[in-house]
């Protein structure tokens, strides 16, 4: 399988407390053995940040931020070919790059050729909360932990004219993360509402990207 892409990736940062990050991104995925699973992609990627909280001496915590993130994925295949089932769209759990998505299920709990998804987002680290605790262990753990609340919204479809704000799986839920430095490299968060029980979230930082 060969897989080629062009993309614009524009941000803007803006007011100091203000981020906007879009990603647009048409793939190409041919089969290099068959040809039958050659197709198209189309992706969307959309993040507007907003950092709440100033630091003493100028500028934001870049690790408080409040996120809403909308994507959207649709493929395209012509006659007598198809999308391959592993390189789908997934949501539920975290999806191939260790991203969350519906954090209230399984990991590729729902598969599809199409995909839109939204979530809001607000994480803070603890140690910008608590700078006047003495040093020690508690201080310790401050500087390297944070706190996370999330809602997630979802849905797959074999066909782009479904994908639409109607029936989309939902699910909240709250956690902790843990910095090295000012990179997140784990998350833990413990998610509902997605009628299939409580579901544990772990989340390892892809140092790949």
């Amino acid at each position: 399988m060969v897989h080629e892409r062009i993309f614009l990736d524009p941000h803007k940062r803006f007011l100091s407390r203000f981020e906007l990050n879009y990603n647009l991104a048409y793939n190409f995925y041919e089969d290099a053995s068959t040809g039958h699973y050659s197709f198209r992609r189309f992706e969307v990627n959309v993040d507007h940040r907003f950092y709440p909280q100033k630091k003493k001496h100028g500028g934001v915590i870049e690790q408080n931020y409040f996120s809403v993130l909308w994507r959207y994925s649709v493929s395209d295949a012509s006659a007598g070919h198809a999308v391959p089932f592993y390189l789908q769209e997934t949501i539920g759990g975290s999806d191939i790059d260790n991203q969350p998505s519906l954090r209230a299920f399984k990991d590729y709990r729902f598969r599809g050729p199409d995909l839109m998804t939204v979530q809001a987002e607000y994480d803070r680290k603890l140690y910008e909360a608590c700078t006047l605790c003495k040093a020690g262990t508690i201080h310790t753990l401050c500087s390297h932990m944070g706190l996370l609340v999330a809602y997630d919204a979802g849905k797959v479809a074999l066909r782009r004219r479904d994908l639409d704000l109607s029936d989309m799986h939902q699910s909240f839920g709250g956690g902790i993360v843990i910095y090295l430095g000012k990179d997140v490299i784990f998350r833990m968060a413990v998610a509902l509402a997605g009628g299939e029980g409580t579901h544990p979230y772990f989340g390892v930082a892809n140092f790949l990207q």
